[in-house]
């Protein structure tokens, strides 16, 4: 099993709960991957959080076209996008979350937050 999550590396992407919770994901489905890809002020922290978790990380810094083309590949081999935005303690969180969208269109499944406006566009399942 697959899962990718795509994004800016910002505390309101909850990105280090996914990471944190992947040693249990791992131990019920050995052969889980986490594909991370995305660029942001906490990249290095979460690089070294993902290393201490022995997790693949693909986390360069992209532009525009290299963007798009990874998201169609990797949307495209992934089972799962994972979308764990938070609400930050300066009440920072998830506005529409586009990138979900961008998954649904791919016809890949999607797990998010429900929180932000994430609910206010996606129907629960």
């Amino acid at each position: 099993m697959c899962f990718f999550l795509l994004g800016r590396i910002v505390e309101k992407k909850g990105v280090q709960y996914l990471i944190r919770a992947m040693p249990d994901i791992l131990r019920e489905y050995p052969e889980t991957e986490l594909i991370l890809c995305g660029d942001g002020p906490l990249r290095p922290e979460l690089e070294n959080l993902a290393r201490k978790w022995v997790l693949r990380i693909m986390s360069d810094s992209l532009d525009i076209y290299p963007m798009k083309k990874i998201k169609i590949e990797y949307l495209s081999l992934s089972d799962i996008l994972v979308v764990p935005s938070i609400l930050t303690q300066n009440k920072d969180t998830e506005g529409l979350g586009v990138v979900i969208l961008e998954g649904l269109a791919m016809g890949t499944a999607v797990i998010a937050s429900d929180i932000g406006g994430i609910p206010d566009y996606y129907q629960r399942c």
